[in-house]
């Protein structure tokens, strides 16, 4: 009789453990489905605002370059674009010095790059600050980095460069924050400490280190076009997923999108941004 009892009083308990195991687990999975929406969800990006931009529609315009040339038949917007090559100088670039340097804490400078042939280390562009210079670099592997001089180490990425494709590379630079990230076609894909001050002075693309601390070498052949400058809004919103796959080499492989069009084309003052 006793024996019954406890078998009635056991088989009476596992319903009551088995509702509970159902319940926390249920409770767990939506603990778990609230966070990674709320970490999945991007962060709201400012308005668009665009203080330079150029295109290269009608040729080079005011930017002093060597070995480069405008090209009408290759382009991400208007099919034209400038090309650097190396023909005669060691050091194929193209430069435009902003009539009225960019005061903000907040800037983005974006450009397209098509490489076509690499041999080695080499500069893809560089941003003139009264600070120092940041660069962006290539290697032979086609890796994006940063390096903030001709003798310093290249603080690379985990991303690299399709030969023969379009592609959007961004540079933030929050000076308030002594903050500097690179994106590659709208993924951060590098952030790193820059202790620098503003304005943004000067603008180069192409070879503008040879030799130095990573053997830079020179610019075989490379196309730019969509250069822009402008506040955070030009930035992509990023999630916790974005930041998850930037981590893992080539599994993140989105295309470039393509820039909107503002006319006309003028270079505009940030002072009177509402976003500084």
């Amino acid at each position: 009789m006793s024996d019954n009892h406890e078998t009635e009083v056991i088989s009476g308990k596992k319903p009551g453990k088995k509702k509970f195991f159902i319940l926390a687990t249920l409770l767990v999975i939506i603990i778990i489905i609230v966070v990674l929406c709320h970490c999945c969800s991007p962060k709201p990006t400012p308005p668009e605002e665009v203080w330079f931009e150029e295109y290269f529609e009608h040729g080079l315009g005011d930017w002093e370059y060597l070995d480069a040339n405008w090209v009408n038949d290759q382009g991400v917007v208007h099919n034209t674009s400038a090309r650097v090559a190396r023909k005669v100088y060691l050091s194929p670039y193209l430069s435009y010095k902003l009539d009225t340097p960019i005061h903000s804490n907040q800037i983005v400078v974006e450009f397209y790059v098509k490489l076509e042939n690499i041999a080695g280390v080499v500069t893809l562009a560089s941003l003139d600050f009264p600070t120092g210079e940041i660069t962006v670099v290539i290697n032979k592997d086609r890796y994006l980095g940063i390096a903030f001089g001709l003798f310093e180490p290249v603080q690379y990425s985990t991303q690299r460069l399709t030969l023969g494709k379009w592609e959007k590379v961004q540079i933030y630079v929050n000076t308030s924050e002594s903050k500097l990230s690179l994106y590659h076609n709208d993924l951060e894909i590098l952030n790193t400490h820059w202790p620098g001050t503003q304005p943004l002075m000067k603008i180069w693309l192409g070879s503008v280190w040879i030799a130095g601390a990573e053997n830079y070498e020179s610019i075989l052949d490379c196309y730019y076009d969509a250069i822009r400058v402008g506040n955070p809004g030009l930035l992509a919103p990023q999630t916790l997923l974005d930041k998850i796959k930037v981590t893992i080499p080539g599994l993140w492989r989105k295309p470039a999108t393509s820039p909107e069009v503002h006319q006309p084309k003028e270079e505009l003052d940030p002072a009177k941004s509402t976003y500084s």
